[in-house]
């Protein structure tokens, strides 16, 4: 049913609502949708409803108890500060809340990071936050593509969208196998088995290949499980949810089906990179990094905003290409526009920081192109620009500490090592990072045996290191097993 008609479904049931839901309180809500408010208005008639709003919501239009959340007369403790770029305001943030915890003054559940639009932090707060050791909830939910169940759906549907070829199929195997799918039922190194530089692009290519291999000593049997699940890949995306059943499994069954619901299979690739999947931690003992309109619902002492520029907050609004203005009025087809929930979300997250509040914006876009403040700031204390460079109080990681002290980072082995081959290749003279390897190498010997293609005999006299390294990264991925990968 359309939103219209359960709205009308229920108004012909008002009268049971006493019964089955009860007296009715709605906490923290700024905005309600208009196509909610003749039920929200009869509702008031039959029954108590409730309304707790913060003070910046409109609720002329209420006729029931309207409660106005006192806001704070001002935060005790408000800083203003501006960063490199995007991924600068990520890591400020998160020495922001490590000094939190570590002077005592918060705790985890206490805290929360937020931006009108979080996408452009996303993939800097996954990467950043592995390392940090602290939780931090992510209440718009994860990108798909970031697990290794949606890297799963991303490798099914680039052999399902593109074909068949040696890596593609190598990559749906290494994600797939011990996932209980019928790829469980091949010999663990059949990979291995097929022939060196044969171009596999199609079925038949593959069943070339595959024609009198052995394995173990024993003829492999292609026919019975690897053949007839390649012919389904090489179907295309007709074909997905064949594909699907015979290779996902779990909760990367369920990610694809979901993309395969809310759009057509030939454009899986999208719907994948726009999926999100909720969060595993509990938001109830993790920092959390949400939205502010998420934040402003539920509100925590401790808050930092991100993206506080001329472009990020508020957003613009944008003219529809198929109704413009001129023909129907945006305000008609869209009664929030984004740039006025987004000044509402940051008047009530303001307004309930109770014990810290800290702004942040970046000077330059991620290409690089210089960003002003937002209309937001105008009224606020002068901010403190902050260098990429700079020692911070509180690290938030082991390699944030060591980039702080270069004294301690010296005395770490692996740092020390990478330094001293840094420095070896700006020498002239032979060093132990020039590629030297032992007489009679088996690998190079290997290597050099085989007869050589233009492309390896140009690598071997214009780049021999590169050859070198060459050889032995291919005997390395051949020698792991598939389940190590």
């Amino acid at each position: 049913m359309l939103p219209r008609d359960i709205r009308s479904a229920a108004l012909d049931q008002v009268h049971r609502a006493l019964a089955v839901i009860g007296p009715l309180r709605i906490e923290r809500l700024s905005w309600i949708a208009p196509i909610w408010h003749p039920l929200l208005n009869q509702l008031c008639t039959v029954m108590p409803v409730e309304w707790e709003a913060p003070a910046a919501a409109d609720t002329s239009w209420f006729t029931g108890s309207v409660t106005k959340v006192p806001g704070q007369s001002g935060s005790s403790k408000l800083d203003l500060v501006s960063c490199a770029d995007p991924h600068h305001e990520v890591v400020e943030s998160l020495r922001w809340v490590r000094s939190l915890l570590s002077t005592g003054m918060a705790k985890p559940s206490e805290i929360a990071i937020a931006a009108a639009y979080p996408a452009a932090w996303d993939e800097h707060f996954l990467a950043l936050a592995a390392d940090t050791g602290m939780r931090i909830h992510f209440s718009h939910g994860v990108p798909a593509l970031t697990t290794r169940d949606g890297q799963r759906c991303a490798a099914l549907a680039d052999i399902l969208l593109r074909g068949l070829s040696e890596a593609r199929v190598r990559r749906l195997v290494s994600l797939s196998t011990r996932e209980g799918s019928v790829l469980d039922q091949l010999p663990s190194n059949w990979l291995t088995m097929l022939p060196r530089g044969a171009t596999l692009l199609t079925l038949g290519d593959w069943q070339r290949a595959l024609t009198g291999v052995e394995s173990d000593g024993q003829p492999f049997d292609a026919e019975t499980v690897l053949l007839p699940w390649l012919s389904v890949l090489e179907k295309g995306p007709q074909a997905a949810r064949e594909a699907a059943a015979s290779t996902l499994r779990r909760r990367s069954q369920r990610i694809w089906e979901a993309a395969t619901r809310s759009a057509p299979a030939h454009a899986i690739e999208l719907t994948l990179q726009n999926m999100r999947l909720p969060e595993e931690t509990d938001a109830g003992d993790s920092i959390v990094w949400c939205p502010a309109a998420h934040l402003a619902a539920s509100p925590r002492p401790w808050v930092r905003l991100l993206g506080l520029t001329s472009r990020a907050w508020p957003r613009r609004g944008a003219e529809d290409p198929i109704l413009p203005d001129h023909l129907v009025s945006a305000k008609a087809l869209d009664p929030d526009p984004v740039p006025e929930a987004d000044r509402r979300s940051f008047a009530v997250v303001l307004a309930s920081a109770s014990a810290g509040l800290a702004l942040s914006r970046h000077r330059r876009s991620p290409q690089g192109s210089r960003v002003g403040p937002s209309s937001l700031l105008l009224q606020k204390p002068v901010e403190h620009a902050l260098s990429r460079a700079r020692i911070p109080e509180h690290a938030f990681s082991e390699p944030d500490r060591l980039m702080a002290r270069p004294a301690e980072a010296r005395a770490v082995s692996y740092i020390a090592s990478a330094s001293q081959c840094w420095r070896d290749w700006h020498t002239e003279g032979f060093t132990a990072h020039d590629g030297r390897f032992s007489a009679d190498h088996p690998v190079i010997t290997r290597a050099l045996g085989r007869t050589q293609s233009a492309t390896s005999l140009q690598l071997l006299l214009r780049g021999p290191l590169g050859f070198v390294w060459k050889a032995l990264s291919r005997r390395f991925w051949l020698a792991v097993p598939l389940a190590v990968l």
